[in-house]
Formats: C-alpha cells, sequence, structure tokens
C-alpha cells in the first residue's frame, strides 16, 4: 500500500470569469494542487486571447503578450526606444511637419546584434485616421519617437 497520494504541482487559475483582452495580473489568479503532468506549464501574464470561465486553468494556448488595440486604431511595426514594453505610452514626431501623433505599444520584440546592441521592434498603436501619415514617415525614417512615461 502507497500511502504517498499523487505527486502534485501548482498550476495557474482564474479566480473570476476574465474577459478576452484583459491584462492578466496576480488579482485575477490563484494558485491550485493539479497532478503532475495534468496541464502544461504556463507563466501567467499577458493578455487573455479569449474569456476565460471563473475556475478554468490558464494554458499558453489563452495567453498573448499582445495586447489590444485601442478601439478606431491600427498597428504596424516599427522601432521604437530600448526597454519599451507593451502599454508604453509614445507620441510619434514626424519630420518636416512638425505633426505629433499618440501612439502605444501593442507588442515588443528585442533582437540583440553583435556588440550588445539592440535593435528594438514593436507593433504600435496609432489612430487610423493618421495611419498613412505615420506608415509614410516610418518608410522614409523620418519619425521620431518619444516615450511619454517612463
Amino acid at each position: 500500500m502507497d500511502l504517498r497520494g499523487t505527486p502534485t504541482e501548482l498550476r495557474p487559475f482564474a479566480r473570476a470569469s476574465i474577459e478576452a483582452g484583459t491584462r492578466i495580473d496576480d488579482d485575477l489568479i490563484e494558485f491550485r494542487d493539479v497532478p503532475v503532468g495534468l496541464l502544461p506549464e504556463v507563466t501567467p501574464g499577458g493578455f487573455a486571447i479569449t474569456a476565460i470561465g471563473a475556475g478554468e486553468p490558464l494554458t499558453p494556448a489563452l495567453l498573448t503578450d499582445n495586447g489590444p488595440l485601442p478601439d478606431g486604431w491600427w498597428a504596424l511595426e516599427m522601432d521604437v526606444p530600448d526597454g519599451a514594453v507593451p502599454g508604453t505610452e509614445l507620441r510619434l514626431v514626424v519630420e518636416g511637419s512638425g505633426t505629433v501623433i499618440p501612439a502605444v505599444v501593442v507588442a515588443a520584440a528585442s533582437a540583440v546584434r553583435p556588440g550588445g546592441w539592440t535593435d528594438e521592434s514593436a507593433m504600435v498603436a496609432i489612430p487610423a485616421e493618421t495611419a498613412t501619415t505615420v506608415a509614410a514617415a516610418v518608410s522614409h525614417a523620418g519619425v521620431s519617437v518619444l516615450i511619454v512615461e517612463w
């Protein structure tokens, strides 16, 4: 007779219902013991891809690092200052016209180059009505990117 029981590990579960697009933080999850190997390993964080019901386990298929786009905004890929993460508020200055356009990082990726320098690329959301102006300026390296708050 084996009295040790089934080995368990902690996995994250939704404390309450979570809407699609919600940023996952510690207040929304609780850890529960489950049998070893029952659920895949996941690092809770990022955003919910779809609605998650109360008591459901969090799995990699339900989470993403990409933040949702604000209503009426579009996203484009562009270089951003080092350290920009999803949620970082930016101001884009279009060279020549001096137009300042609000923007927000919705996904970021870093590519490390030789010598330790990084080339930060991100999906940046901008108001739809400014999309053509920004896209044209980005393609000609005519945009300066400012971080609103560090």
